[in-house]
């Protein structure tokens, strides 16, 4: 079974709770935001509650990955912890929702697009920092801390922050709510005396292709062309382009045929592909970058304090929960499926007797994330 091992204690982190210094990390932030019973219920009754499918699966993978980046794992270990990881959930009974069929598409998608991001990752470039411990000291009485899970120490003396996402890709409107975490790592590092170059999301789901083909239906011409897709549908976004490709290099029909078989199988264009065709075809992990700039880090420093301002003025007491978010249709998702008190929460139950909501909610893979 695939374990997830313990972080050593940080003297830092020690430190400033000797201090008495109030030290958030931006999951509670979120939490605080999200729902106060959910926050009340995790950080004042201290009852982390459930964990999450995505919750697991995601530590899984990106244990594995930055194991593979700093050197102690091979890439061929990579397939192995996914499968190990699927045991995992299974053996502690938490699932993927099902589809709007009541079927479990969305777990075979998403298991189809880590098994090739597991099959097909390769170390990036350059020397990285991985998961280090960050500390950015908002005032002498306020911290916030969080690991990086890649920082990139650049040519020029500068860093680059990564983090790794097995999410579904973000939604423009979300931008701000997610991308303030990269924020902080930045001014973290700044703090420390690092220049920051860049931020951005690996999303692990997805590539980036580029390659000239028809940007429509009625174009006459090729263009280049650049799609950010999900990895299990490759090949039904090249099909047709590599087929043309494949005519053009000269390529008898039956070894088209055998290889486009083995590219819808596993949507990775092999050496059955000749070079000259596979040349053509840009295929890397995505890479989504966050814009760092004063702007958004005075919005993540206000987003801080007014978050913490509004977690310190509540009463502790252990006995006397917060009020829930308001529960909608909006939120139905998290609330069933993410939130780790979804089974004793009682403002879930009583809005799915008001509701006749079913046990497991009708989702679209966009629904996710």
């Amino acid at each position: 079974m695939f374990v997830i091992p313990e972080r050593e204690p940080d003297k830092r982190i020690q430190r400033l709770k000797d201090e008495g210094v109030h030290l958030y990390s931006f999951s509670m932030l979120s939490t605080i935001n999200q729902c106060l019973y959910d926050a009340w219920a995790t950080y004042v009754a201290h009852d982390r509650g459930l964990s999450s499918a995505y919750a697991e699966m995601g530590t899984c993978l990106h244990e594995i990955t930055e194991d593979v980046i700093s050197g102690t794992a091979q890439t061929s270990d990579m397939p192995h912890a996914l499968k190990e990881g699927l045991v995992n959930i299974d053996m502690l009974g938490l699932n993927f929702p099902k589809d709007f069929r009541g079927e479990d598409s969305i777990r075979t998608r998403w298991i189809a697009d880590m098994e090739h991001f597991c099959k097909t990752f390769y170390p990036p470039k350059g020397e990285y920092d991985v998961e280090k411990l960050l500390i950015y000291r908002i005032s002498p009485t306020r911290a916030i801390r969080g690991y990086a899970d890649l920082i990139r120490k650049n040519a020029d003396g500068t860093v680059s922050v990564f983090d790794l996402k097995t999410s579904s890709n973000y939604k423009q409107e979300d931008l701000l709510e997610h991308g303030r975490q990269l924020t902080i790592y930045g001014m973290a590092l700044e703090q420390e005396g690092y220049t920051v170059k860049s931020t951005a999301w690996i999303m692990m789901k997805y590539v980036e292709l580029r390659y000239d083909w028809y940007a429509t239906k009625r174009s006459k011409a090729k263009t280049p062309l650049v799609k950010v897709v999900n990895r299990s549908k490759i090949y039904g976004t090249l099909r047709e382009p590599v087929l043309a490709a494949c005519r053009s290099a000269g390529m008898d029909e039956p070894d088209i045929d055998i290889a486009m078989m083995d590219f819808a199988n596993t949507n990775i264009m092999s050496d059955q592909f000749p070079e000259e065709v596979r040349g053509l075809f840009s295929i890397k992990p995505y890479v989504r970058n966050y814009p760092f700039t004063k702007e958004l880090k005075e919005e993540a420093l206000a987003y801080i304090d007014r978050t913490a301002d509004l977690y310190e003025s509540l009463d502790q007491n252990q006995d006397e929960p917060w009020p829930s978010r308001t529960i909608s249709k909006d939120c139905e998702f998290f609330c069933h499926m993410l939130c780790g008190h979804r089974n004793t929460c009682p403002h879930i139950k009583e809005y799915d007797r008001l509701n006749a909501i079913p046990d497991v909610p009708e989702l679209s893979d966009d629904d996710l994330f």
